[in-house]
């Protein structure tokens, strides 16, 4: 049976990505993924000082700093044979993996779903409602993810004081504990997002443009000020749940 080779652009990542499948039939007989983008930050580390990756690696991506950033602490920490108290391995795992949702909704609603709306599915009966949701920059679903996601990498925020390039990932530990303080900020912008995310697939479902939630930028439910209003410059008189001595969201 003859063997044909088919090429597969990805063209929306951040970087040149191909997968070329040899195809027998039906039948996938091989795969290659192909990477062609170099842009040397192994070349920009070297002579440098260790902990210097620290700053440089997480630059390597706008989306997935921490992920950068941690695999780079990893390397030191192998290098040092140091081993992070449990406590630390917890923080990290928590910005890894709002940072990880983030990245999941933004490939699927910015990357994917953009292509229901080509023309050539213009005849279709969902054709309208389809455009509606996923119209890239435009549509309803696309604007909530960007919202929704921006509000959990306040979570990011709370323990490395911004995002993205954020540093609080280092050899040993991190450099801020999960306070009470910080828990309950982490839990307000999660509560915020869940209860979003339930509004939203509940308009989804019934059509209905009833309001959405009142919520802070960072996702949190408002209420009346009883500390300090936030260090953000865009925060109203009424301060949010969520903020307080935390460093501000991101979205600040």
């Amino acid at each position: 049976m003859a063997r044909r080779t088919v090429d597969v652009d990805l063209n929306r990542v951040e970087g040149d990505l191909e997968f070329q499948l040899d195809l027998e039939g039906d039948t996938v007989v091989d795969a290659r993924c192909i990477g062609t983008l170099y842009r040397g930050f192994e070349q920009i580390l070297v002579g440098r000082a260790p902990r210097d990756a620290l700053v440089i690696t997480p630059r390597v991506c706008g989306i997935c700093g921490t992920a950068h950033l941690y695999a780079a602490c990893l390397a030191l920490e192998h290098l040092a044979g140091l081993s992070p108290p449990a406590h630390a391995v917890l923080v990290r795992n928590l910005c890894l993996t709002a940072e990880t949702v983030q990245s999941d909704l933004r490939q699927s609603f910015l990357f994917f779903t953009p292509d229901l709306c080509h023309a050539r599915y213009a005849g279709h009966a969902l054709a309208g409602e389809l455009h509606e949701a996923f119209a890239p920059l435009r549509g309803r679903v696309v604007r909530e993810c960007l919202r929704a996601t921006r509000d959990l990498l306040g979570i990011v925020a709370v323990f490395g004081g911004q995002w993205p390039h954020s540093s609080h990932i280092l050899p040993g530990g991190v450099t801020a504990p999960a306070t009470p303080r910080r828990i309950l900020d982490c839990r307000g912008i999660l509560d915020g997002a869940g209860s979003k995310a339930a509004w939203s697939a509940a308009r989804w479902r019934t059509g209905s443009p009833s309001t959405a939630p009142r919520t802070s930028s960072a996702g949190c439910p408002r209420r009346p000020a009883r500390r300090a209003p936030s260090a953000c410059s865009a925060a109203p008189a009424a301060t949010w749940a969520c903020t307080g001595s935390a460093p501000a969201p991101a979205s600040c």
